[in-house]
């Protein structure tokens, strides 16, 4: 599979998937003409970049649970009514118990 695929297959851009395999994240084979070849454990290792610690929401979890946009969930949080319990590579975490204020 190829860097584009790669990309679309996780909803990531080409620039992320690029940055993590100079990070040493992902450690796909070069191809012709110098193209990036990703495999199942290339795969298993971006599932695991990308899902959030056990127990825990991403923003994109919040909005899919409330059926609210995205934009709605960076508003709560830039407002304060919700607070992220932790970060993972970039990327906020909340406890599912915190977001009952918001029912």
């Amino acid at each position: 599979m190829k860097t584009s695929e790669f990309a679309r297959l996780f909803g990531v851009s080409e620039m992320t998937v690029k940055r993590l395999v100079r990070k040493g994240v992902l450690n796909p084979k070069r191809g012709e003409r110098r193209v990036f070849l990703f495999s199942d454990s290339d795969m298993e290792a971006m599932q695991d970049y990308l899902s959030p610690p056990e127990g825990m929401m991403d923003r994109n979890d919040i909005a899919l649970r409330f059926g609210v946009t995205l934009a709605t969930v960076n508003k709560w949080a830039e407002d304060g009514k919700i607070k992220a319990d932790g970060v993972k590579k970039g990327k906020h975490f909340y406890r599912p118990e915190q977001l009952e204020k918001l029912k």
